[in-house]
């Protein structure tokens, strides 16, 4: 969602609007602000205050001050995710001696334990804190409470650590992969530390710090419940006075300001103007009907019947220059922002008739069309070169090893190893080339790649037999990957999108630990057929026809 509401409106001419809309609680905000919103005192009234930003995602009845409000059946819970590190910030109204917590922990299988906490004490200073084995419950939300003895302490601020946690696991929806389900604290339970009670209505005060026009505050007030706020639902925006807005001609800049400052997200802003002229009769009126007639990823075909009157032809798609509009093959050039966001054509039927044919293409897609042509020409081409070669090689009788046509039969030629040879390379010689190679694949794929890839060309280099490992891999790699590809997807059934690829990560690795022993293997092989040191050339081989 959008942070901050920016909008540019254009005015023929000056009007006088009257502004209402929504706005609800911004849940990214830290817990602090939000309990002020929803009336919740601070220090300065003798409660305690507890700040935080990491809290699940849209529910802001999580929010960390549930750990001090003496209801078990409210807790705080931080985002998905790694459950180690997740923390929040107590500010007591004086100095208070803790020497025990009386802890509500969130244990029913579907929440991880807290099995350690840190309080990291405001002026230095830290004190960790050992929890004894917690069982989850049977049913959902089920409590544990339990007193833990503390190292006495006075302060009147710290910030709490998950230092350490059982955690309980679930597979996530898109990757198919166990990631570890949030904590639940009810109660921290500190003695004499509680925060304040909240509201049972939004303050209907006039506020100026929402909403501005050209840069000058518009005082707006918000109406709801507190319940509702917390449940996520809108509450609603109006101007403070009777006063209509006045603009006058020209372009104005209308700005909210960002949600995550204040814990209020305005959604929706609406200035209303009424008609200055009056309303077209029923006979300047025109109806036009719209038909897909055709569709695909990439392209619309629409027909537009019973146009008498120039109207906008939207495509709900973010605006972008890679959509062309045509009629009958005549553009109707760039499109044009509609609604902040869409492509719009603004076509006038006197130049096409009442009944046309509207064509929309995504542009960009022939790039790739032509991409992936000249790939599989490519690919082709190489096949039939590969058969074409074994086809003249096995015609003629010739091994590849053999002198090449044109030369005379007793011309000599280097001998060079081959798979089953037993030359080696140097051990020092071995291992220095196995290094390049491994810093080589580092670089295009991390350490791991580069270890596999390293030890694959050292085995190549000292064993001369395991020079077949390097032809095997790739193929051998490149199959699994296919094979995982599939079973992943027919398992999961992973929703197509540009996020899709994102669940087969794990096999990045194996791609490229297949790609580069390809290469390696290729080089290696070129470097071989040179003669080796101190050897003496002998004739080509040949086989019998």
């Amino acid at each position: 969602p959008e942070p901050t509401l920016v909008r540019n409106i254009a005015l023929p001419t000056d009007r006088s609007f009257t502004m209402s809309g929504q706005a609800r609680i911004e849940s990214r905000a830290d817990g602090a602000v939000i309990d002020r919103l929803v009336g919740r005192r601070g220090v300065d009234a003798g409660y305690a205050v507890v700040s935080g930003t990491d809290f699940l995602a849209g529910a802001p009845e999580h929010r960390p001050s549930s750990v001090l409000d003496g209801d078990v059946a409210s807790y705080w819970s931080p985002n998905l995710g790694d459950q180690n590190g997740r923390t929040f910030r107590v500010s007591l109204p004086q100095a208070t001696v803790i020497d025990h917590l009386d802890l509500a922990l969130v244990a029913d299988g579907w929440h991880s334990v807290p099995t350690q906490l840190t309080l990291e004490l405001d002026g230095g200073g830290t004190v960790v804190v050992e929890l004894p084995p917690v069982v989850d419950g049977a049913e959902r939300d089920h409590v544990v409470q339990l007193r833990v003895p503390v190292t006495p302490i006075t302060t009147s601020g710290f910030r709490v650590v998950v230092s350490r946690v059982r955690d309980v696991t679930s597979i996530e929806y898109f990757s198919g992969e166990p990631s570890p389900l949030p904590v639940g604290i009810a109660e921290l339970g500190i003695a004499g530390g509680r925060v304040g009670p909240m509201s049972d209505t939004i303050d209907a005060s006039c506020r100026t710090d929402l909403v501005s026009i050209d840069g000058r505050p518009v005082g707006v007030r918000l109406l709801g419940t507190v319940a509702d706020a917390l449940a996520g639902d809108a509450l609603s925006l109006e101007a403070c006075g009777a006063a209509a807005e006045v603009l006058t001609t020209g372009e104005h800049v209308v700005r909210t300001a960002n949600g995550i400052d204040l814990g209020l997200a305005v959604d929706r802003l609406v200035l209303s103007s009424a008609a200055q002229q009056p309303a077209p009769s029923a006979a300047a009126t025109t109806t036009a009907s719209v038909t897909i007639a055709e569709q695909s990823r990439n392209s619309y075909d629409a027909d537009v019947r019973g146009a008498t009157a120039p109207f906008w032809f939207v495509l709900h798609e973010s605006l972008s220059d890679g959509w062309e509009a045509t009629v009958d093959g005549r553009s109707l050039g760039a499109p044009t922002m509609v609604d902040g966001y869409a492509n719009g054509w603004l076509i006038d039927p006197a130049a096409f008739g009442p009944d046309f044919r509207v064509s929309l293409r995504w542009t960009p897609q022939q790039i790739v069309w032509i991409a992936i042509a000249v790939s599989a020409a490519t690919l082709v081409a190489l096949v039939a070169a590969a058969l074409w070669l074994w086809w003249r090689d096995r015609r003629t009788g010739i091994d590849w090893l053999a002198a090449p046509s044109g030369v005379e039969s007793d011309a000599v030629a280097p001998t060079i190893e081959v798979v089953g040879a037993t030359r080696t390379t140097p051990v020092g010689h071995a291992l220095v080339t196995a290094a390049g190679w491994g810093v080589f694949a580092f670089v295009f794929g991390g350490l791991a790649v580069g270890i596999a890839v390293g030890v694959l060309v050292a085995l190549s280099r000292l064993v001369p037999r395991a020079r077949l490992v390097l032809r095997v891999v790739p193929w051998a790699s490149y199959g699994f990957i296919a094979a995982w590809y599939v079973l992943k997807q027919y398992r999961n059934a992973y929703p197509l999108g540009v996020e899709w690829p994102d669940a087969f990560h794990t096999m990045h690795g194996v791609a490229l630990v297949a790609m580069l022993t390809l290469v390696a293997d290729t080089v290696l092989d070129r470097q071989a057929a040179g003669p080796a040191v101190g050897s003496t050339p002998s004739r080509p081989a040949r086989r019998r026809a």
